[in-house]
């Protein structure tokens, strides 16, 4: 009876009352929703002709589902590796301890959750770090070769006995070990592992049941890789900040922490390239339109593009370096298919 009833509710339209399971995608034809379906298609036979690592494309438009492609070994229910798209899921999870108080303010310093590492700093610059600079990619914690937790025994005291490449603030530099140290702040800020508060907080409201997110040796969650989930999944992140945080019509993280995360707070090089970047979220213009975006090794992108209103996801074999095909499918062939709003 109470399922009969959601479903009710959820067909009209009308805000989802707690206890009532999250729906999952709607679905619609692209000509419903103002996309051209031919580009779609021949994007299709592009990637089946040229691209042999894409895993999967997906589509939303107007909250609905408008493409949906897999690719590969791999299918709908397939949990795939989105390696760095985890670091997006990080900075949503500040944004709602901040929300919950948790976490009183994104200039608290590092060191303030983490109050039993205070004794083991070598660089005093350490002890200025905040949370706006892990977010910002600015903490001045050096970047490491491979796997961090693999070459680290103990990857968050590590990280804080290192010496930083400068001061924080004062310069980007993309570091997976800055990001797990997030996660740090997040599992003492919470007083739960970051999984378990994701699970609560932000994949519950969402509908996300199935997700895997590896932990280092103690048992802290990566703040910033390989995480595995569906690809409807991961969109639906995407179309949560679409909608300035709201998925549902239920406020999951604050509407101003997410309009303050997809602009440019920082910039610097990123192998070769000019990163603009937010509270871990990358920022890009993309043929006249300004878009964001969650990213991950081998060619993975999770780009949202508001006045389009659209939601793509690309996912790839993340063992492979990366495809900046993979990116221009958007500019290429999902952006012409746009014929109406």
């Amino acid at each position: 009876m109470v399922r009969g009833w959601c479903i009710a509710i959820l067909l009209a339209g009308l805000v989802v009352p707690p206890g009532c399971p999250a729906q999952d995608w709607a679905e619609s034809a692209p000509a419903a929703e103002g996309l051209d379906a031919a580009p779609l298609a021949r994007m299709d036979a592009h990637i089946q002709a040229r691209l042999p690592h894409v895993r999967s494309v997906l589509i939303a438009r107007h909250g609905r589902l408008v493409f949906e492609k897999y690719y590969g070994d791999v299918s709908r229910d397939t949990l795939q590796n989105i390696q760095s798209m985890t670091k997006s899921i990080s900075s949503a999870l500040v944004g709602i301890a901040l929300r919950k108080k948790d976490i009183r303010s994104l200039d608290d310093k590092v060191l303030d959750y983490l109050p039993a590492f205070q004794g083991i700093v070598t660089d005093e610059r350490v002890k200025r770090i905040t949370i706006r600079h892990l977010l910002t990619m600015s903490s001045g914690i050096d970047a490491t070769r491979g796997s961090f937790d693999k070459i680290m025994a103990h990857p968050v005291p590590d990280t804080l006995r290192g010496r930083l490449i400068f001061d924080p603030g004062a310069g980007f530099k993309y570091s997976d070990p800055g990001a797990h140290l997030l996660g740090s702040v997040l599992w003492k800020a919470t007083g739960m592992p970051v999984l378990e508060f994701a699970r609560k907080e932000l994949f519950g409201p969402l509908g996300v049941e199935r997700f895997t997110w590896y932990a280092d040796n103690v048992g802290l969650q990566s703040g910033g890789m390989s995480g595995l989930c569906r690809a409807r999944d991961i969109l639906k992140l995407g179309e949560l900040y679409l909608r300035k945080g709201t998925w549902q019509g239920r406020e999951i993280v604050p509407a101003g922490f997410v309009a303050d995360s997809v602009r440019v707070h920082n910039s610097g090089d990123f192998y070769g390239e000019t990163a603009r970047y937010g509270y871990m979220w990358w920022i890009a213009k993309v043929a006249q339109y300004d878009a964001f975006y969650a990213r991950g090794y081998g060619g993975q992108y999770l780009m949202v593009i508001p006045k389009a209103d659209l939601v793509v996801l690309c996912t790839s074999d993340w063992r492979q370096p990366e495809y900046p095909e993979h990116f221009a499918l958007l500019a290429d062939f999902v952006l012409p298919a746009v014929v109406s709003r």
